[in-house]
Formats: structure tokens, C-alpha cells, sequence
């Protein structure tokens, strides 16, 4: 109960504050100082070790902004972190489906099934976020995944793909031509 009386106390200093005229550019900029806010709040309470606080802004964040990737990711690392990975992984999904056309969308979903060693799980996911350009990271859990799962021609076409991208990542060269000794066989 504390900390929403400290977040609506928040709102009336920041409104008593807040310079522009305009109704609308006064709201936001209300806004933005209270997300400003939350972030610093759940900063001190993290580097204290008050988890649950930091888990109940971070929430409170994610219910007022549930399209930034931001609100979503820092939420579910605190659940994943708190051994909550279901509810980490619900937000991750639920962002997805709910802003398929973001760049971002599978990103965090991709990255909780590559670090759980659920292979299987990021191609059907990854595959087809790859016409939004994703974040490079994308290309390789995808990459590695295929590896995993013996599918080496796809591993090594998602390395060329990435190469292409950035022809000067050098662990994405070094990764390809890993893989590309498993499919040549053990005598090459």
C-alpha cells in the first residue's frame, strides 16, 4: 500500500511542477517523469534487495506501458530471477502475440527457450522474424539451435545470413565453419 502512496504523491508533485501549457504535452511530460520515477524506485529497491518491491513497480510500469519491450523484458528478468519463469514466460508470449508486427516481438521468448535448452522451440518462433531484420542475437540462437538439433545446413545458412549482415563478426564466421565440419563428417 506504501508504494501507491508514494507513486500518486509522485503524480501531484510532478503535475505542480510540470512547465508546459499545453494539456496534452503536460500530461506526458507527468508521465514520463513518473516512469523516470518508477525506474529510479525499483533501481534503489533491487540494490537493497527488496525484490518484492521491485516486482510490484515493475508490474505497476508494465500495466501502463505493456507495448514497451523494455517494461516487458525487466519484468520478466526480475520473475525469472525470483524462480517465477512461467509468469516471465506468459508476459514474453503475450507481448508477442499482442505486437506481432514489432521487431522485437519473439525476442524475449526466443532468448527464454534458447537458455532453457528448449532447441525444438525457437526455429517455428524465430524463422519467420527474420524478414523485420530482428536484433542480431536472434540469428543466433536460431543458428545454434538448428545446430543443436542436428540440422546443420540450416545452422549454417542462418550463419551466412547473419555474415551478411555484418561481415565483420568473426564469431559468427568462426560458428559456421564449426558447423561446417560436423556436416563434411569427423574425417574432414
Amino acid at each position: 500500500m506504501r508504494i501507491w502512496a508514494i507513486l500518486i504523491g509522485m503524480i501531484l508533485m510532478v503535475g505542480a511542477y510540470a512547465k508546459p501549457q499545453d494539456s496534452a504535452a503536460r500530461q506526458d511530460a507527468i508521465w514520463d517523469e513518473i516512469d523516470m520515477q518508477m525506474i529510479a524506485f525499483s533501481d534503489y529497491w533491487f540494490h537493497e534487495g527488496d525484490f518484492p518491491k521491485v516486482i510490484q513497480v515493475l508490474r505497476f510500469r508494465y500495466e501502463l506501458h505493456p507495448d514497451d519491450w523494455e517494461a516487458v523484458s525487466d519484468l520478466g528478468w526480475m520473475l525469472e530471477s525470483t524462480d517465477r519463469p512461467e509468469e516471465a514466460l506468459s508476459m514474453y508470449v503475450r507481448y508477442r502475440k499482442e505486437y506481432p508486427a514489432r521487431r522485437d516481438a519473439a525476442y524475449s521468448e526466443a532468448e527464454f527457450y534458447f537458455r532453457n535448452k528448449a532447441y525444438a522451440k525457437v526455429p517455428p518462433l524465430v524463422e519467420p522474424e527474420l524478414n523485420k531484420r530482428p536484433h542480431p542475437n536472434m540469428y543466433r540462437w536460431l543458428a545454434h539451435a538448428y545446430d543443436k538439433l542436428g540440422r546443420f545446413r540450416d545452422s549454417i545458412r542462418v550463419w551466412d545470413v547473419l555474415i551478411g549482415l555484418d561481415p565483420t563478426d568473426q564469431a559468427a564466421k568462426n560458428n559456421r565453419e564449426r558447423v561446417r565440419k560436423k556436416l563434411q563428417g569427423p574425417n574432414s
